[in-house]
């Protein structure tokens, strides 16, 4: 396994000073073999899935679809969780929810529908403000009981005292 040792070689003092204080020699993998064991689950996508190569998104990790405006990040988000949440519900598994975050307040029932949500296994909110947003999910991640958070997006998080400006 290829590791390259960090030590106080930068020759820049404040970066310096952030590597010692994490530690005197630390070690970064760039092998890419301790990727680490996870289950991908489909995009819906073949052309993403292959692009990806591991199959589609990793279960279990954060994943930030980002690019241009109109671009088909949330498509991209919402045809893979319905596709998850489609396997998960057939399969039995009932006492997961999927947890919708929309700040843009584009999102609707019938574009839910439209990729095959089942909204007795979604919950759908619209928080007020970006510290709203992250503690409902901090508050509904802690429950264990959910499968999958789309935040929609990033670029709408406002926190209030940026609502207040406005």
């Amino acid at each position: 396994m290829a590791k390259i040792k960090l030590e106080n070689k930068t020759g820049i003092p404040e970066l310096d000073a952030i590597i010692q204080s994490t530690s005197n020699s630390m070690q970064i993998d760039l092998s890419g073999a301790n990727f680490g064991n996870f289950i991908p689950f489909t995009t819906g996508s073949m052309q993403l899935d292959i692009a990806l190569k591991i199959g589609g998104f990793p279960l279990g990790r954060i994943i930030e679809v980002f690019g241009p405006p109109g671009s088909m990040k949330t498509s991209i988000c919402l045809s893979a969780i319905g596709l998850k949440q489609q396997k998960r519900v057939s399969a039995g598994v009932l006492d997961q929810r999927d947890l919708i975050i929309d700040l843009e307040h584009s999102i609707t029932e019938n574009f839910l529908l439209g990729y095959g949500f089942d909204m007795t296994q979604t919950l759908w909110l619209r928080p007020g403000s970006a510290e709203e947003a992250l503690e409902v999910i901090i508050q509904f991640i802690k429950s264990g009981k959910i499968d999958n958070i789309i935040l929609d997006s990033v670029d709408a998080m406002q926190n209030e005292k940026q609502q207040r400006r406005a």
